[in-house]
């Protein structure tokens, strides 16, 4: 399903509950406009209040894109040895794969996207809740937060999903989050 027509800096679709953003103003190399910066708080809010969308990837069309590092300083050099800086990165968990093309880069970022929206959403929630409340705060805040959201967060429904799904070798079937009203409340 694609968004709205009418963005100027962004093309969006959702699939198997994964959003797809992607930048597409190649012919201006993706630059962050007015327009850009005014879009992108608007996508994120339309997906988060949908309640189906549990994963995205933002990725880009053309060959120039603004969502990230410069992939350059990962390339081999000759002076570097056998081990290479990028094969290395990774290895290390800098990074989490390494592609040959753009095309094959996109792809799996939907993989693990897909692969995260195959877990149940109020989980998958809560996840991104703590690792937001845990990057402001120290271990020992964020560990009694987390003692805190656990319990509430426990769906004994989804439990008993992801195990019968676990059993029986199929995916698991989850309940989408309920969308939320325009105003993010």
């Amino acid at each position: 399903m694609s968004a709205p027509s009418g963005r100027e800096c962004f093309e969006v679709s959702v699939e198997a509950k994964v959003a797809h953003i992607r930048f597409s103003r190649p012919e201006r190399m993706n630059a962050m406009t007015l327009a850009f910066w005014r879009e992108m708080p608007e996508i994120a809010k339309e997906l988060d209040a949908r309640g189906d969308v549990r994963a995205a990837v933002i990725s880009s069309t053309g060959k120039h894109s603004t969502d990230g590092m410069d992939l350059s300083v990962f390339q081999t050099s000759d002076a570097l040895g056998t081990d290479s800086i990028a094969a290395r990165a990774e290895r290390l968990g800098f990074v989490n794969g390494m592609f040959d093309t753009h095309e094959a880069l996109v792809e799996g970022a939907l993989a693990v996207a897909r692969k995260i929206a195959s877990k149940a959403p109020v989980a998958v929630a809560a996840t991104k809740q703590m690792i937001s409340f845990t990057r402001d705060h120290g271990v020992a805040e964020s560990f009694e937060y987390l003692n805190a959201l656990q319990p509430g967060i426990f769906s004994i429904e989804d439990i008993q999903r992801a195990v019968a799904a676990a059993k029986s070798g199929k995916p698991a079937e989850f309940e989408d989050l309920s969308p939320r009203s325009a105003s993010g409340s």
